[in-house]
């Protein structure tokens, strides 16, 4: 059985930050580049980011209010249908992100099926909106 490799990869500002105004300076765009190269070397088949990274650019923003409807999920792992390899891994603790797709697709990067890994402090309703959604999840 092949084990998995895994790279601690992170583009961060000197103050170490990982999202803001570097991210788009035109200043920026050598290490920019660079950073994915190295995305690209390393052939990465996942990536994971915090809450704030992705609704800061990658999710639909936050859930907003669900319905109460459909709350009876068990909390553990689901794993929703997709023929995709890739994944982006949103570390949503409590389960606030919004999605209107199972998938991420950005320009220079291959699309990629989104698993939520969630704690028990996530609500069932949440559980719900992922799974019609078709966004699979993690309950750590």
């Amino acid at each position: 059985m092949e084990k998995p490799f895994v790279v601690c990869h992170m583009f961060t500002s000197l103050n170490g930050k990982t999202d803001g105004d570097f991210m788009t300076c035109p200043d920026g765009i050598p290490a920019r580049t660079k950073y994915g190269d190295l995305r690209g070397y390393y052939n990465c088949e996942a990536t994971l980011y915090g809450t704030v990274t992705m609704a800061g650019g990658f999710s639909d923003g936050l859930a907003g209010e669900l319905p109460d409807g459909a709350i009876g999920y068990p909390k553990e792992t689901w794993a929703a249908p997709s023929e995709v390899r890739q994944y982006v891994v949103a570390v949503d603790p409590k389960g606030t992100l919004g999605w209107d797709s199972p998938y991420m697709e950005k320009r220079g990067r291959p699309k990629a099926h989104v698993i939520e890994a969630l704690t028990e402090q996530a609500p069932g309703k949440y559980l719900a909106y992922l799974r019609r959604q078709g966004v699979s999840y993690v309950v750590a």
